[in-house]
């Protein structure tokens, strides 16, 4: 199998093809988030494909009317959401807004305070959408009840890029995603850093690696903790 395997911060094999440039991007980002404000509304320009939100202080309500736009919209393929505190609360419009979306397939929402009750949110949109095939939820420190949405959301979903690092998964966590991959036939690249994972952790992951075959990159940088080792010394 060829497996892009990347630990402590190193890359023993590489594969796949550069990320496609979008030209159509929107560079007014403050603009926009004014007329939200102000107006009350939001209507996504028919010519934006990528549109970048990072510590822009979006909130709530801004997100509320974003995804809004997202449910009409068919332009758009890019959006990146990060580091914006829009809670559980703005990850429910979100999932909302992926059960009819049809045209995004990159979404980063890391450094949001999502808890596990608003991966679920995420989640259930993404049981609905087949479009979607990069997803970013990092930084969030969720924990094993997020881990399990995730699980059942991915037995179903075409995502072929996942990015969890920096979360709560632990052992039970990794086991919960582990037995998502034994089904799933889509996901290709898969980040799992700085998780806290321990020996079952890794036991479940070598067991699932024995079976997967889709899986090209898995990263695990700072992920494995010492407890079990240093508990035998």
């Amino acid at each position: 199998k060829n497996l892009c395997l990347m630990y402590s911060g190193a890359a023993l094999c590489s594969f796949g093809k550069p990320p496609q440039i979008l030209e159509r991007v929107c560079t007014n980002e403050e603009e926009v988030l004014e007329e939200m404000r102000q107006k009350n509304k939001f209507v996504l320009a028919k010519n934006i494909t990528k549109l970048s939100f990072i510590q822009k202080k979006v909130g709530y309500d801004n997100v509320m009317l974003l995804t809004e736009s997202l449910k009409v919209n068919d332009t758009l393929i890019q959006l990146d959401l990060s580091c914006n505190n829009i809670g559980d609360e703005g990850a429910r419009f979100i999932g909302e807004a992926l059960k009819v979306n049809n045209t995004l397939t990159e979404l980063i929402l890391s450094g949001n305070g999502i808890g596990n009750r608003g991966v679920g949110f995420v989640c259930e949109g993404l049981k609905a959408n087949s479009t979607l095939k990069r997803l970013e939820i990092e930084n969030d420190f969720f924990g094993v009840p997020g881990a399990g949405f995730i699980s059942e959301a991915l037995r179903v979903n075409t995502l072929t890029c996942l990015r969890l690092s920096n979360n709560a998964l632990g052992d039970h966590g990794t086991r919960l995603i582990c037995e998502a991959l034994e089904v799933n036939e889509f996901l290709t690249d898969l980040d799992l850093s700085s998780n806290s994972i321990g020996d079952h952790g890794a036991i479940f992951l070598s067991s699932a690696l024995s079976v997967v075959n889709n899986l090209t990159i898995l990263s695990l940088q700072k992920c494995f903790t010492l407890i079990d080792s240093e508990r035998r010394s």
